[in-house]
């Protein structure tokens, strides 16, 4: 069988490869890996906590949630591509893109969740030109918009299965996340304890100052009271992280979680991933759709 590719489709297969790049390199320049993911979910409740403390909501959020932001901004690239994809038949040249894709592990070290994730896409960029072809020939309402949507929808949902088949070998042979998860949770922990008890001094401070001022009529009422707020016992940060520490890893809570570890850590990232596929990829991939169809309307290119 004579196999022969044309120029239109090298420069589209070239289109493609480039924009998945630019993906990747986002993903590498946020430092995106299941590291960032462990930390950042051992880290919520400090931060939602203490976080709002000095900060307005909008730095708030930019300072804490960027590494979200750098994955939404690397998975639209990689949606840009599958719609392309779809709209566009790249024919048997589409088969070549692993080796696009594979050579790139040389900015992640050829890691486990690396190579799932860029055979994920590889998928995910087949079954997407088969998808766009299927929605191309049977939708006729709002076509431009449901082949992107639909078909990326579907392409991106085999792409995170790999993804979190990814994690969970990868948190359950290398027991380094489990650590850092658990030695972070119990650091947030101690954080947000000693935050309470300096916000219990300070409220304790203002009640003795108040009450020190009350008239020697009232006073008395208040004695028994005054004096048990004069006479607690101080509370060093030392005494705190040890009574954190000891407690939380002798817990119930911190055994279930180092045994349940790669499996919880694996559906809350795979969870992220499918919720930001339902209410963000999916429309924007349908309006990358409509984009290249009317871009295709004016330059005409060549199936």
């Amino acid at each position: 069988m004579e196999f022969k590719i044309s120029k239109i489709d090298f420069l589209k297969f070239i289109i493609v490869s480039i924009i998945y790049l630019m993906g990747f390199v986002i993903i590498y320049l946020g430092r995106l890996n299941l590291n960032t993911a462990t930390i950042f979910q051992a880290q919520l409740v400090e931060i939602f906590i203490l976080g709002t403390q000095d900060k307005p909501f909008i730095e708030f959020i930019y300072v804490y949630f960027k590494p979200v932001f750098y994955l939404i901004s690397a998975l639209l690239f990689f949606c840009f591509g599958l719609s392309f994809l779809a709209v566009k038949n790249l024919k048997n040249i589409k088969y070549f893109l692993i080796f696009t894709i594979l050579p790139i592990g040389i900015l992640f070290n050829f890691s486990i969740l690396f190579f799932l994730f860029s055979f994920g896409l590889y998928a995910a960029s087949l079954y997407s030109t088969h998808f766009g072809e299927i929605y191309k020939e049977e939708i006729k309402k709002w076509r431009n918009f449901r082949v992107g949507s639909g078909a990326v929808g579907k392409a991106l949902y085999i792409m995170f299965l790999f993804v979190f088949l990814g994690s969970i070998i990868t948190f359950s042979i290398d027991n380094t996340y489990r650590y850092n998860f658990i030695n972070t949770t119990i650091g947030g922990l101690k954080n947000v304890t000693i935050s309470e008890i300096k916000n219990f001094e300070i409220q304790g401070a203002n009640v003795e100052e108040k009450s020190s001022n009350l008239t020697e009529i009232t006073y008395p009422k208040n004695e028994n009271w005054s004096k048990d707020t004069r006479n607690y016992t101080v509370i060093t940060p030392e005494t705190i992280n040890g009574i954190v520490e000891s407690t939380f890893k002798n817990s119930l809570i911190r055994m279930s979680l180092s045994y349940w570890f790669p499996f919880f850590i694996s559906f809350t990232i795979w969870f992220l991933l499918e919720f930001l596929r339902c209410i963000l990829l999916s429309p924007i991939s349908g309006l990358f759709s409509i984009f290249i169809f009317k871009l295709e309307e004016n330059i005409k290119f060549s199936k």
